[in-house]
């Protein structure tokens, strides 16, 4: 018996999408039409799609590491510039300097209460949008300056501002105390009082 006629006598017995499916390279022992012929195409489809995934699986994982990858290059352009996160934990002067807060245990609580509206962004960390932003209340720094610092461009350091400004509208609001018209008479120059009645707050 030749090596072809011997194959053909195992393949008698088994359906003919058996010819198929070793056409296609499968183990004998794998072919779902050994016992069931009808499952044979529903099992190529699932291996197709099983390579797909794994080709998108391979795809976000690229993705991964490049994010992960801009990520400490932008960490590494914090730290050139000194404007990092651990840059101002020990150091209340600096931190007085450049946002007015007096110091890190003030900033802390209000970086955590507004943190978590913010976005998260690519090119800025979260402590990177509210630095930039009190920067600008504090020193009225230029965007483009602001921008030089961060390694941003003078677009991003304008919509940060107003993205940081919204937040900290809708977070803050409520810690903000209005005196009394009373109060705020008493505490007002004898000057002014005749000439701005209506006068709440200056």
């Amino acid at each position: 018996m030749t090596q072809e006629t011997g194959l053909l006598f195992r393949m008698q017995p088994v359906a003919a999408g058996c010819l198929i499916f070793w056409k296609h390279g499968c183990a004998a022992d794998e072919c779902p039409c050994y016992q069931s012929p009808g499952t044979h195409f529903a099992y190529l489809t699932e291996r197709k799609d099983i390579r797909a995934l794994e080709k998108n699986v391979e795809e976000l994982q690229k993705d991964n590491i490049a994010l992960r990858t801009q990520v400490c290059d932008l960490e590494e352009k914090m730290r050139a510039t000194g404007l990092q996160e651990e840059h101002f934990q020990n150091n209340d002067a600096k931190l007085r300097f450049y946002t007015g807060l007096p110091s890190w245990a003030i900033f802390v609580p209000l970086f955590t209460f507004t943190s978590r509206a913010l976005p998260t962004c690519k090119k800025l960390t979260k402590f990177g949008q509210v630095l930039m932003f009190l920067m600008k209340l504090r020193l009225n720094i230029f965007d483009e300056d602001r921008a030089y610092r961060f390694g941003v461009s003078q677009s991003t350091v304008s919509r940060n501002f107003h993205r940081v400004l919204d937040v900290m509208f809708v977070k803050t609001q409520s810690l903000i105390h209005w005196p009394s018209r009373d109060a705020l008479r008493l505490s007002m120059p004898s000057s002014l009082q005749l000439l701005l009645t209506a006068l709440k707050c200056l």
